[in-house]
């Protein structure tokens, strides 16, 4: 079993509007496990650029057994 763990520390423009809010547009605290697995995709596809990006989101949707985010306090 291969295991992959990164923090992310996005600056604080980032966010991400939870679907079908307006006006006040809501956002989540931390990406939801499918941004993140999309993110997976991303990366890999962009170190390797070998087969088409769709390919690569396939792979890593198939592989992933397990996809989370937590908060975490750093001070």
């Amino acid at each position: 079993m291969k295991v992959l763990f990164f923090d992310l520390m996005p600056n604080s423009l980032f966010s991400i509007r939870i679907p079908f809010t307006w006006q006040s547009a809501l956002t989540y605290p931390l990406p939801p496990p499918s941004t993140i697995i999309g993110m997976v995709a991303n990366a890999i596809q962009r170190a390797e650029s070998a087969k088409h990006p769709m390919d690569y989101l396939s792979e890593c949707e198939q592989n992933i057994v397990w996809s989370v985010a937590t908060l975490r306090s750093y001070g």
